[in-house]
């Protein structure tokens, strides 16, 4: 009975990144930019809900709503120069 060694396969090395630019800019594409996505879905589907209520409080949460929809968008639209930035 021979025994059949297993095929090296090559190890894979990693270097980890000591350039606080290129650390900030990988967290801003892997972390901010998905949960902004994240949020438009929620947003979304928050106001879909808000506009099927007629209460009195429906008024206050649309409001409320506006208000973030507008951070939201204020955050998307700075993502693009914080980018820009960390290029330089």
């Amino acid at each position: 009975m021979s025994v059949v060694p297993r095929t090296a396969r090559p190890r894979e090395r990693y270097e980890p990144d000591l350039e606080l630019r290129k650390l900030a800019g990988h967290w801003i594409e892997e972390r901010l930019e998905k949960q902004l996505k994240a949020g438009s879905n929620r947003l979304r589907t928050l106001k879909a809900a808000v506009a099927a209520e007629s209460s009195a409080g429906a008024k206050a949460l649309k409001q409320r709503l506006k208000y973030l929809q507008s951070w939201h968008d204020k955050s998307r639209a700075l993502l693009p120069i914080m980018k820009t930035f960390l290029r330089i």
